[in-house]
């Protein structure tokens, strides 16, 4: 039973801590991070829209993927993806590398 009160008391402490974020900082959070993924995660939009099970909406949705992907290969912004992604793997192998392996 401590258990519970000690939890409870807990989240009251971190609802006084931290206050609820307003709807309009909310939005504003999720429209920045729409407006960073959408260029730069068109691959894998359309990598998704490729694995899921084929249904009239998801060819609509797999041809606007497609063509957003093309738009964003054409303007260089899809492989900033990759060269970012390529470039965190290569930190965490050299972070859990063995002393002596390159």
């Amino acid at each position: 039973m401590s258990d519970i009160v000690n939890w409870r008391t807990l989240d009251r402490t971190l609802d006084r801590a931290m206050p609820a974020a307003a709807p309009r900082q909310v939005l504003t959070a999720l429209l920045l991070a729409t407006a960073l993924a959408a260029p730069f995660g068109s691959r894998a939009l359309l990598d998704w829209t490729e694995r899921q099970p084929d249904s009239p909406a998801m060819m609509i949705l797999h041809d606007g993927a497609l063509a957003w992907d093309a738009a964003m290969t054409r303007l260089g912004l899809a492989d900033a993806y990759g060269a970012v992604r390529q470039g965190m793997r290569n930190l965490q192998a050299a972070r859990f590398a063995s002393p002596g392996q390159p």
